[in-house]
């Protein structure tokens, strides 16, 4: 199955994780038909996008659209953004790892 494509910037993370991964929830999702109905044995193209990332005291969030395309016309057929929270304190080294992404994302800007 399709993954989505890791970056080269994720590499040291997935490294010193050695594969652990924090409790995932999703949170507000909103689904737009455009052109639908959406059929579950049609191929679509499909694009995403990162629209909003933020945190609060106990979870980092981001909100990522997702456009679903015909691929014989590229009509949109449908959307859907949807809100993907990590809870901070199930996953042990929290604040190292968040210090040291904080301090590579400096060292780019």
């Amino acid at each position: 199955p399709p993954k989505w494509p890791s970056t080269p910037e994720a590499k040291w993370f997935q490294e010193v994780s050695g594969g652990r991964t924090p409790v995932g929830l999703f949170g507000g999702c909103e689904v737009i038909i455009h052109n639908g109905p959406v059929y579950p044995e049609e191929t679509y193209d499909v694009t995403r996008e990162l629209v909003g990332a933020g945190e609060t005291p106990r979870a980092e969030f981001n909100w990522v659209r997702t456009y679903l395309k015909d691929r014989k016309t590229g009509v949109l057929v449908a959307e859907m953004t949807l809100q993907s929270m990590m809870l901070k304190q199930s996953f042990d080294g929290y604040a190292e790892l968040r210090a040291k992404s904080d301090e590579l994302g400096r060292a780019k800007l």
